[in-house]
């Protein structure tokens, strides 16, 4: 039988203002961040927040074996440099 998954809706908080570019740059960490907990962004969106200010919206996909349930990923965003910090609101399994 394969892996079972879980999807997860992530908002992820950069440390600052960030240009399109950089976000997708910023982007690219995150996904490398995420490879060794066999965790994949399905969709990224950047919402506004304030002032210029955008955070990621992702939808991830994690493996529902994952020790420690969604906290290392959470923890993997978070020490992505460049990152404020990033919260799991909804998890479903799928």
């Amino acid at each position: 039988m394969g892996k079972h998954f879980v999807l997860a809706i992530t908002d992820v908080m950069p440390e600052g203002v960030l240009s399109d570019d950089e976000m997708e740059e910023l982007k690219a960490k995150l996904e490398e961040a995420l490879k060794p907990l066999d965790t994949v962004i399905e969709v990224c969106k950047f919402e506004p927040v304030a002032f210029g200010l955008k955070k990621f919206k992702m939808r991830l996909k994690i493996p529902e074996e994952l020790e420690g349930g969604t906290q290392p990923v959470e923890d993997a965003l978070e020490a992505v440099d460049g990152i404020q910090r990033a919260e799991i609101g909804m998890v479903s399994r799928i």
